[in-house]
């Protein structure tokens, strides 16, 4: 196994626990890393995060959902720079507001194109497919 697909899954499992320690990223982020979110359902207009914006979006995620689980994962590795996973998430929802009640359970289809430089996550692409709800 490609120690990309070693660094990118450490990085999944701290993602879908909701660690936000950011000294557990190290080993797996670069400093300069870059996350791109592309249009979604529940983005209408993307987003870019840097190293910390990173993990205030895992820290709002913590903040909404009780649960969530990321299942049903298959890699693909190009050299040993780029690695695209296509996930299946789950979450379960932990507020109220007008779209959504606790306990109920949504579910995404996501492809994540993760570029490594130096051995961690340099760039990350998300193309997030949320079904309706």
């Amino acid at each position: 196994m490609p120690a990309s697909l070693d660094t990118v899954k450490q990085f999944l499992q701290l993602a879908e626990s909701c660690v936000i320690d950011y000294a557990a990223y190290t080993p797996v982020l670069h400093p300069e890393v870059e996350e791109i979110e592309f249009p979604n359902l529940h983005n209408k207009q993307g987003l870019r995060r840097d190293f910390e914006g990173i993990i205030d979006g895992i820290r709002h995620g913590r903040e909404l959902l009780s649960r969530q689980e990321l299942a049903g994962w298959n890699f693909v590795t190009s050299n040993d720079n780029t690695v695209v996973a296509e996930i299946r998430w789950r979450g379960e929802m932990s507020i109220r507001n007008q779209r959504v009640v606790p306990g109920q359970i949504l579910t995404g289809h996501f492809c994540r194109v993760f570029e490594l430089k130096d051995g961690l996550i340099f760039r990350l692409r998300d193309y997030y497919c949320y079904e309706m709800f």
